[in-house]
């Protein structure tokens, strides 16, 4: 098939959001609108259905459904230090958010097993890595029958070292290096190990050049060997997708309106500043001989002016209150329009050609562009459990959803039951 290479814009060492925030000197309420809007999906726990017991984990209620104890699954460790899906779920929104897309990987327990039996003979789970844009070096994609096929992606993965003969090293050292993964090849005869995704790892020498580390060799592969895994377990997390396993922060939109709203009116700004600093009049104070400014208690940010009057006298004017309420107040009149401008992406129509698209074919319609990002997070979240239990060994799959009402106007809300409808209502006539 058709062979396309990507490289993954913005993969350099920082994001383009990262670069404008080093060199502005405005406020910073692009992170706040950020963070605020990856939490509003989450008001409640995400919702688990129709899962094995060992990978969705069960509670256990009393009679009156209050939660006595909870037996975890692998959504409990999802990522094998004890973070949870919903931790996990939260955390991945907000990254994503702020660059567009991040990468969530699927693999085996890294420790060895003689058999599967002795994989779960000791509770060993499939685990989640995050990656994000700039840990992706490079993504191949197989164009077959019109439908791209990620087909090897290089990932940036340090290798911790130790330096155990050394009773006085005290720190960790970490070793540049690279995580190639490669899909298996379809066409080959099943059961071989052409069919068979690997991943291996790759340092660089004294010269620059890159080598393979073989004992890090390893293949990805399903317990149950009736199963047989031929992508790459990779899943991207999007909120302004611009292609395949390609995205953009959609707060990238407001940037010029945030610096537009902070530069208006500036000279008010400016004259409600210089109100605000503290002037100096002097003359006769004693001078530093070698600087010749004046020798004066700290002043901070004081501006001084010297006179040559013999008459004059030191005066020092002070910070007048009102001045720095109109300081404040001017600024916090402008950080209130750059959050009203963030957050109207929250509840206007998605406009992305793709995503879209993608959503009115499979008959779930978003009524504004954080449900449509909202919905791909669930689609992502439930492909990682698939990945999860096809690694595994399971075949059962369910679904993942979480509320769609986040106080903004939802299709979401209308899709709830007639149930919990007739509950709010009752409640409400009482």
């Amino acid at each position: 098939g058709e062979m396309e290479l990507v490289e993954v814009a913005g993969a350099k060492s920082f994001t383009l959001y990262e670069q404008r925030v080093d060199r502005s000197d405005l406020p910073n309420p692009w992170r706040d609108s950020i963070q605020a809007t990856a939490r509003l999906p989450f008001r409640s726990s995400i919702t688990m259905e129709g899962w094995d017991q060992e990978v969705a984990g069960e509670n256990i209620t009393d009679t009156a459904g209050k939660l006595i104890k909870r037996e975890p699954g692998w959504v409990d460790t999802l990522t094998g230090d004890g973070q949870t899906l919903d931790e996990y779920a939260a955390e991945t929104s907000e990254d994503s958010l702020f660059e567009g897309i991040v990468y969530s990987f699927v693999d085996n327990d890294p420790r060895t097993f003689a058999s599967p039996a002795d994989r779960k003979a000791v509770n060993a789970q499939p685990r989640v890595t995050k990656f994000r844009r700039r840990h992706v070096r490079r993504i191949t994609i197989e164009i077959r029958f019109g439908v791209p096929r990620l087909l090897q992606v290089v990932l940036v993965q340090p290798i911790i070292e130790i330096d155990v003969k050394n009773p006085n090293a005290w720190m960790d050292t970490a070793i540049d290096a690279r995580k190639v993964i490669t899909a298996g090849n379809p066409d080959a005869e099943r059961g071989s190990e052409e069919r068979k995704v690997r991943t291996q790892m790759y340092r660089q020498d004294v010269r620059g050049r890159w080598y393979e580390i073989p004992s890090l060799r390893s293949t990805i592969e399903p317990d149950d060997p009736a199963q047989e895994l031929l992508e790459i377990p990779l899943v991207p997390h999007y909120t302004k997708r611009i292609g395949p396993w390609r995205g953009e922060c959609p707060f990238l939109d407001t940037a010029w309106t945030e610096a537009a709203i902070w530069n208006h009116n500036s000279e008010i700004g400016n004259l409600a500043r210089e109100a605000s600093i503290m002037h100096v009049h002097e003359s006769g104070i004693q001078r530093d001989e070698k600087t010749g400014r004046p020798v004066l208690p700290d002043t901070r940010n004081a501006r001084y002016h010297g006179s040559s009057d013999p008459q004059a006298r030191m005066t020092l004017l002070e910070v007048k209150g009102d001045a720095l309420r109109s300081i404040r107040e001017l600024v916090e009149w402008k950080i209130r329009l750059i959050e009203k401008a963030h957050n109207q992406i929250q509840t206007e129509k998605p406009t992305g050609p793709v995503t879209a698209r993608e959503i009115t074919l499979e008959g779930v319609r978003a009524s504004s562009a954080l449900e449509m990002w909202v919905i791909f997070q669930e689609r992502a979240w439930k492909r990682i459990l698939d990945y999860m239990i096809l690694l595994g060994g399971f075949s059962k799959s369910g679904i993942v959803t979480i509320p769609h009402d986040f106080g903004l106007p939802s299709a979401g809300m209308a899709r709830r039951s007639s149930t919990a409808a007739m509950r709010e209502n009752t409640s409400a006539c009482m």
